[in-house]
């Protein structure tokens, strides 16, 4: 945790602000810009991920109680800052947090390698096999797991979720076995923005007919009537 006690007299101002600007386009658009952070996440007294993640549990009514450095080692283990988890360990952060009911929760942050060649060695998806089945989202990701190259881990959600929640830069409809997931549209599909223009579904197109509609913005389409979001829930 930033101890701002220590900062130079003056600089608690420019250290929020430059966390604040570091945000601006998630706040604006919901999503990060990734040239944009390359430079924001540097600059200042309080840089990096941390500090953002800090921001979004104060700011929804949170108490963080201990932040430690955590690493997987190959085999998916956990191991504390003064443990040695071997060679091309994943590194990470475990955040522990309660609300006004005092229950406390965990938030795990790793940095890692998604594509087929990391995903398939490093320890990062054996760990989330350890949570058991989850809730997974995803949004403004980048058409990524659209790529042969990201088969690994779109393979793993599949198999490990027991519910999706995405936009349309998730996982393709096409990959979803339509026996054993229930679809539940909602918002208007209008395809990807032009950045991502091959990345057009016409079986998503075809799926979002039947939308209920979504009063609010998130993703690429953030404008709250061109987003749209896909509940999927397995149901065998």
């Amino acid at each position: 945790m930033p101890d701002l006690t220590r900062l130079p007299r003056g600089g608690v101002g420019a250290a929020l602000y430059n966390i604040e600007r570091s945000m601006s386009s998630i706040l604006s658009f919901s999503f990060f810009i990734t040239k944009s952070m390359k430079l924001d996440l540097r600059e200042g007294q309080l840089n990096g991920t941390l500090p953002i993640l800090y921001v979004f549990l104060a700011r929804s009514g949170k108490t963080i109680r201990d932040v430690s450095p955590i690493a997987l080692d190959r085999k998916g283990a956990a191991h504390l800052a003064n443990e040695n988890p071997g060679r091309n360990a994943t590194q990470g952060v475990r955040i522990v947090f309660a609300g006004s009911d005092g229950l406390e929760k965990t938030l795990y942050y790793f940095s890692t390698d998604l594509s087929n060649s990391s995903a398939g060695v490093s320890g990062f998806l054996k760990f989330c096999e350890t949570l058991g089945p989850g809730d997974s989202l995803l949004k403004s990701a980048s058409y990524l797991l659209h790529s042969a190259n990201f088969s690994t881990v779109r393979d793993f959600l599949l198999t490990h979720s027991a519910s999706i929640i995405q936009d349309d830069s998730g996982i393709p409809l096409a990959f979803y076995d339509p026996k054993r997931w229930r679809f539940f549209p909602f918002g208007r599909y209008v395809g990807p923005i032009d950045e991502f223009a091959g990345r057009y579904q016409p079986n998503h197109a075809e799926l979002f007919k039947r939308a209920q509609p979504m009063d609010f913005g998130i993703g690429y389409r953030w404008r709250s009537y061109e987003s749209n979001l896909l509940l999927s829930i397995r149901v065998r």
